[in-house]
């Protein structure tokens, strides 16, 4: 396919609304939701929320906003976020704190208050957050809201995790198929480019990844391939978007599509205007620190793999690997081994320097690789993050 307004009927579109279930890979995107639009296998920009949202709002990949955790800022709002009638709402994730400017993705994103679609006035653009697929798994319909206490609980029943996860995917897909509802209800669709997708994947207890319930670490395809569905602004349904497309290319295309022109600085390609070239390479980055020892990888994808380059030594991942999966971590319980098997798939995950999955041009990835990641984006006048809520939720240790 072409640039996506070639199918649609509209040259641009007035309205943006983008549904992030977080957490889900593109191998279990519900077909109810590929069916209803255009869908694009994308790389995410990050394995990490803090760090991939970020790069989904600018159009620029993690080494260049240098966000790597909760803790850090942008040096100024989105461009693509700009205006009353644009923003972010968090209403499904952060329900313990009041002042939307200190909710998590909007402290980091500097921005003050929150965009609901129901009440804004056109031209409107809402990115919704949610829980989507994100530990305790099926979360809407579990008695789970704390993710050490989940992960505790199904530490002996670990073979359950998988289809719970399936069917928080599947509950994902009812809320984000409700908001479509209500935009044709309001007749509001048609000229509303509908976006679902996510910003990063999750493992399920794959012994070739050491049999973690996770993300974050390692950068792996489970952890960097998700879906991306366009619909609504009369875009045709069940088809599929060629190319390589990466999380990056979000801000710009919506903003191509809403008739404003990205800044030139933006790492990502407006797909609204734009075909992604079939030999393009994309990157996904990731950067955290369990105690002293760290974890660091950039890796570049084309459509047939990716190439990893880890930062730190062999030993430090190892560690990095053993404190925050088996540990420390909220999933530490399930994710202790029972067997040789997951020891062994750890071992060659975080171990080498470079890993190569699949079959992509190892050469040319290796050019787009970042030897050494910069550091930057803290603000001593914004409050300290609530670690309170990200801790139960799981986004921290």
């Amino acid at each position: 396919m072409a640039g996506l307004s070639e199918f649609s009927s509209h040259d641009e579109v007035e309205n943006v609304v983008v549904f992030i279930a977080d957490s889900l890979r593109h191998d279990s995107l519900p077909t109810r939701i590929a069916d209803r639009g255009v869908t694009a296998r994308t790389i995410s920009a990050s394995t990490y929320t803090a760090t991939s949202v970020p790069s989904m709002m600018t159009g620029v990949y993690p080494a260049r906003h240098r966000v790597w955790n909760f803790e850090g800022v942008l040096d100024e709002p989105p461009e693509l976020l700009a205006g009353p009638n644009a923003g972010m709402d968090l209403r499904n994730v952060w329900v313990d704190i009041d002042d939307p400017a200190q909710k998590p993705p909007n402290r980091v994103l500097r921005l003050k208050h929150e965009c609901y679609y129901e009440t804004a006035d056109e031209p409107f653009t809402t990115i919704i957050h949610e829980k989507g697929a994100h530990a305790p798994y099926d979360f809407f319909n579990v008695p789970w809201t704390n993710s050490p206490e989940y992960f505790e609980h199904y530490a002996d029943r670990r073979e359950e995790i998988p289809e719970q996860y399936e069917t928080g995917a599947e509950t994902a897909a009812d809320r984000f198929l409700d908001v479509v509802e209500d935009l044709e209800d309001r007749g509001l669709f048609e000229n509303t480019l509908v976006v679902f997708t996510s910003d990063h994947g999750e493992l399920l207890g794959e012994a070739e990844r050491g049999g973690v319930y996770a993300h974050g670490s390692p950068i792996c395809p489970e952890l960097v391939e998700v879906p991306t569905v366009f619909m609504g602004a009369g875009l045709p349904e069940g088809e599929e978007l060629d190319g390589v497309v990466s999380g990056v290319d979000l801000a710009p295309t919506l903003m191509g599509a809403q008739g404003r022109t990205p800044s030139e600085h933006v790492d990502g390609v407006d797909l609204w205007t734009e075909t992604p070239d079939d030999d393009r390479i994309v990157r996904a980055d990731f950067w955290a620190n369990a105690g002293r020892v760290r974890y660091g990888g950039s890796s570049a994808w084309d459509r047939n793999g990716g190439v990893v380059y880890h930062h730190e030594s062999a030993p430090e991942r190892l560690l990095f690997a053993l404190h925050r999966k088996w540990f420390k971590g909220a999933q530490a319980p399930a994710n202790r081994p029972r067997s040789l098997a997951p020891v062994l798939g750890l071992l060659r995950t975080y171990g080498p320097q470079e890993v190569v999955y699949g079959d992509p041009d190892v050469e040319r990835a290796r050019n787009h690789l970042v030897a050494k990641f910069s550091f930057g984006g803290d603000d001593t006048d914004v409050e300290a993050v609530p670690k309170d809520q990200l801790r139960a939720l799981g986004y921290v240790e």
